[in-house]
């Protein structure tokens, strides 16, 4: 039994209440009262171990077939060479012609023919009609006419004899053109050219077509022009 003590509210000491009775019976157990609020989620708990893998299933049906793609694939890597062919039959057209080989050498001198030492046959300008001439293999035979020797004279324009020849001033119409004149050679009067425009490069420019590429005048002029002419000279006097 335990001993009972309470506190004098006038006094403030502790004063002795007495001694505590024997413990009752245990009454009866009450109505249960409401559930309480769901308290906070707990932390998670670690993970557990992968279970046995299943058995694997059926091969399922195969699918349709996909519609035919329109760009075409990348290209493979290139296949080994194959082995070499038989020989085609021979072409019956020629191929190009190689280049032309470089010269030869000169070959060496031939021998020189050996001439008889009989005195020369002279013939005549004309034969005798059916009367053929023979002359022997070791003759060596030449014309009397028709040759031009050291002392044939010239006639014409050329006078003179050989080594000699003089050509003279004649009234014959020559071609105006001169080809391929003397170096410094100099013309007696103007050069006549065509009146039409020079076209290539290599064509002379007669005046009348330079005084038109060539244009003068004051800078207030040439700022009036619209259209400026890449083939003229613009002068500016001013």
């Amino acid at each position: 039994m335990a001993v009972l003590n309470y506190r004098d509210p006038l006094t403030g000491n502790w004063v002795r209440f007495g001694t505590q009775g024997p413990t009752g019976a245990i009454g009866a157990m009450g109505a249960t009262g409401q559930t309480g609020a769901t308290g906070a989620t707990g932390p998670v708990g670690a993970t557990g171990q992968t279970g046995v893998t299943g058995p694997r299933g059926a091969i399922g049906a195969t699918g349709p077939t996909g519609p035919v793609s329109t760009v075409a694939g990348p290209t493979g890597p290139t296949g080994p060479t194959g082995s070499t062919g038989a020989t085609g039959a021979a072409s019956t057209v020629a191929g190009p012609a190689g280049p032309t080989g470089p010269a030869g050498a000169t070959g060496a001198t031939g021998s020189q023919p050996t001439l008889s030492a009989t005195t020369p046959v002279a013939l005549g300008p004309t034969g005798a009609a059916g009367t053929a001439v023979v002359a022997s293999k070791s003759d060596h035979v030449h014309p009397t006419t028709g040759l031009v020797t050291t002392t044939t004279p010239f006639g014409g324009d050329v006078t003179g004899y050989y080594n000699n020849i003089v050509v003279g001033d004649d009234s014959h119409t020559h071609s105006t053109y001169v080809t391929n004149g003397p170096a410094g050679g100099t013309m007696a009067g103007p050069l006549t050219l065509p009146a039409t425009t020079p076209a290539a490069t290599t064509h002379a420019a007669h005046k009348a077509y330079v005084d038109s590429r060539i244009w003068s005048g004051t800078l207030a002029q040439y700022n009036a022009i619209g259209t400026k002419d890449p083939l003229t000279l613009y002068c500016i006097t001013g």
